[in-house]
């Protein structure tokens, strides 16, 4: 009987030509803890786009490790340098701008997994990446450690092969 009902209500759907959406749990309103995440890590990106130092100061553990095979393969330590980073890289553009389109915590692990874009203005056009982090937390709720996995941007491409041309 039950296949029966599923299977008429399933061709009832096709014929009406409405779209069907799956849901295989109902949505939960996020914890306290993990939308305060989500909120710190979406407020470290905006800061990072604008190469917001005070900012950054309040939201990065000064023994931060960054993880990062564009920048720096390997590990590479410090909020200074994390700071110094962003600073190059935003001097390459104007109008510098990181948005979060999507981020998701675990409260536990104290991590956030974000997907974010970047977009500036060099030379006159827009360029833009994405990209995914995983930020880790410290217990002050500052960013200890950031691993990102992105592409080069244009004006970087160039700029690399610049320097591979001189050496």
């Amino acid at each position: 009987m039950y296949s029966s009902l599923a299977a008429r209500s399933d061709c009832a759907l096709l014929r009406s030509r409405r779209p069907v959406h799956v849901c295989a749990a109902p949505r939960r309103k996020p914890s306290p803890a993990r939308a305060s995440l989500v909120s710190l890590a979406t407020e470290f990106y905006t800061a990072w786009g604008r190469a917001d130092f005070p900012v950054l100061d309040r939201l990065v553990a000064t023994d931060h490790v960054q993880v990062d095979a564009v920048w720096a393969v390997g590990q590479d330590g410090g909020r200074e340098n994390l700071k110094a980073g962003i600073g190059r890289f935003t001097s390459i553009f104007q109008n510098s701008r990181m948005t979060v389109l999507t981020a998701a915590a675990d409260e536990d692990k104290r991590q956030v997994l974000v997907h974010w874009k970047f977009e500036g203005d060099w030379e006159g056009q827009t360029t833009e990446s994405t990209g995914l982090s995983i930020l880790d937390f410290d217990q002050d709720n500052r960013v200890c450690k950031s691993q990102v996995y992105r592409q080069l941007t244009e004006p970087e491409k160039r700029m690399r092969q610049q320097q591979q041309n001189k050496d």
